[in-house]
C-alpha cells in the first residue's frame, strides 16, 4: 500500500481529494502554517479529519508570512529589511498579497515531506476557483492551462532533481471542477463536513461574512446540499444550476 501526501488547510477541497485515495493507500494530511490567521482552526480541522480515516495522520510544517517575503527581496549589497508587517492595507490588498505565489510554495515543501515520509504523490486540492495570485501570476487568469501548465512545470522540475525510484508526481484529482461540484463530489464520498473549516477568520467556527465563507454558502446552496459546519445560509444568495 503505498503513501500519499496530501496539501491540505483542512478545508473542503483537500478533503474531497484525499477522499479519493482513502480506501487504498496511507494518506499524510500536510497543513503548512504561512501566517494565516485561520492557522490553528485549519489544524484542528485536520487532525479532525485524521482521526475519521483510519490510515490517515496528521503532518504539520511552518513558513514565513507569504504576504512579507516579497518586500524582504532587494537588490545590492547590505542586510535585507522587511518591510513594517503594521503598515496600512485594503483587506482585499492584503488578502491578494498573502495569496500570491502560495501554490509554488506549497509544491516544493509538499514535494520535501514527500520525501521524508517516502510517499509517491503530492495531491493539492487545485481546481477552477484557483486565480493567477495563487500560482504566482498576479493580475492574470488562471484558466484551465495556466493550472496544467503550472503543474506540469513542477512535476517536470521534479522528475529532473529525483533519481527514478524516488520518482515523485504532482496530483490534481479536482483540476477542472467547479465549487459546488466538488461538494456534490464529496457528498458522495461522505465527507464529514462538520470537521472541515473554510472560515478565514482566527476564531474558528464560521463568520458567514469572509469571502471564503460566502463561498463555501454558496457551493452548498447550489448543489442543494446542508452545510452542516454553517450555522446559517449567507443571505442574499441565490442557487444556480449546477453541472
Amino acid at each position: 500500500m503505498s503513501t500519499i501526501l496530501i496539501l491540505s488547510g483542512g478545508g473542503i477541497k483537500g478533503a474531497v481529494a484525499a477522499a479519493r485515495y482513502v480506501r487504498d493507500h496511507e494518506l499524510i494530511l500536510l497543513h503548512v502554517d504561512h501566517g494565516q490567521a485561520a492557522s490553528t482552526a485549519e489544524s484542528r480541522a485536520l487532525a479532525m479529519l485524521a482521526a475519521h480515516w483510519p490510515k490517515a495522520r496528521l503532518c504539520t510544517a511552518a513558513l514565513p508570512p507569504l504576504n512579507h517575503m516579497p518586500s524582504a527581496v532587494r537588490a545590492g549589497a547590505g542586510p535585507v529589511v522587511n518591510s513594517d508587517p503594521t503598515r496600512k492595507q485594503s483587506d482585499e490588498a492584503a488578502r491578494l498579497l498573502s495569496l500570491r505565489g502560495l501554490m509554488p510554495t506549497m509544491f516544493s515543501l509538499g514535494a520535501q515531506a514527500a520525501l521524508r515520509f517516502g510517499a509517491s504523490s503530492v495531491v493539492v486540492g487545485i481546481s477552477a476557483l484557483v486565480t493567477g495570485e495563487h500560482i504566482g501570476l498576479p493580475g492574470q487568469d488562471a484558466g484551465p492551462d495556466a493550472r496544467r501548465e503550472a503543474l506540469h512545470a513542477f512535476d517536470i522540475m521534479l522528475e529532473a532533481m529525483l533519481r527514478p525510484r524516488t520518482r515523485i508526481r504532482m496530483e490534481a484529482p479536482l483540476m477542472d471542477l467547479t465549487y459546488p461540484q466538488i461538494v456534490k463530489l464529496g457528498q458522495r464520498f461522505e465527507i464529514p463536513w462538520e470537521r472541515t473549516h473554510t472560515c478565514e477568520a482566527p476564531a474558528g467556527g464560521s463568520c458567514g461574512k469572509c469571502p471564503s465563507c460566502r463561498a463555501r454558502a454558496q457551493a452548498f446552496l447550489d448543489a442543494a446540499i446542508r452545510d452542516p459546519a454553517s450555522p446559517a445560509t449567507a443571505v442574499n444568495l441565490k442557487p444556480l444550476p449546477v453541472a
